[in-house]
């Protein structure tokens, strides 16, 4: 038994925002991996449903699963290629939004805190 119990969203392939010859851009929602994690469980993520569509497409980068935003798939190996140097050079610019409850203290701040998995995927 899983210590936490992955229940991806319903759902099919996830809402295209962008598309062209070489890549697609899609919206993961909260609660799907980007790709297959370990075990037969673990099989149902963005990847394999943007597949039953677009049997091509290949990843350039991960959201993490409880993540939603945009994620940016490669459709030919040129494609993953370059864009994948683009992710590792960091010459990708990348825009996050935090959800809180409540109401932060100040205008501005930091989290400081060690990144650490939640979970065996």
């Amino acid at each position: 038994m899983d210590a936490i119990a992955y229940r991806p969203p319903r759902g099919g392939m996830p809402r295209v925002c962008f598309r062209d010859r070489h890549l697609l851009v899609v919206d993961k929602p909260a609660g799907l991996l980007s790709v297959p994690g370990r075990g037969e469980r673990h099989q149902d993520c963005l990847l394999h449903r943007v597949r039953e569509c677009h049997p091509g497409a290949r990843v350039v980068h991960r959201l993490d699963m409880d993540t939603s935003g945009l994620l940016v798939l490669a459709l030919h190996p040129e494609a993953q290629s370059r864009l994948s140097r683009a992710f590792q050079g960091r010459r990708v610019e990348k825009h996050y939004l935090a959800v809180v409850a409540g109401r932060p203290p100040g205008v501005r701040g930091a989290i400081d805190l060690p990144l650490a998995a939640d979970w065996p995927n």
